[in-house]
């Protein structure tokens, strides 16, 4: 069985070929893409159970393909794994 890791990196290889999204989006910036709506599902669920979809729509407009680069560096896989499993998701500056 892929890890969710091997999948979106199987994903991000497809859409890269066929120019879909910007060429500096990694495997990265997608899972913390979608590590982030768990905190807006999670915190406008009481009140807009819907606004989750404008986060997405969001997301999905800011990786479609660009003239430039962004100007910050994407977290290592380490670092990401770091967030990922530590229980309350604050990564050391290491």
């Amino acid at each position: 069985m892929k890890t969710a890791s091997q999948l979106i990196a199987r994903v991000l290889i497809d859409v890269n070929k066929h120019r879909r999204v910007r060429r500096d989006l990694t495997s990265t910036d997608l899972s913390l893409a979608m590590y982030s709506l768990r905190g807006v599902f999670t915190t406008t669920l009481p009140v807009a159970p819907d606004a989750w979809r404008r986060h997405l729509e969001l997301l999905i407009a800011g990786i479609r393909p660009a003239e430039h680069d962004l100007a910050h560096q994407p977290l290592s896989p380490a670092k990401l794994d770091q967030i990922l499993t530590t229980k309350d998701s604050t990564p050391t500056n290491s």
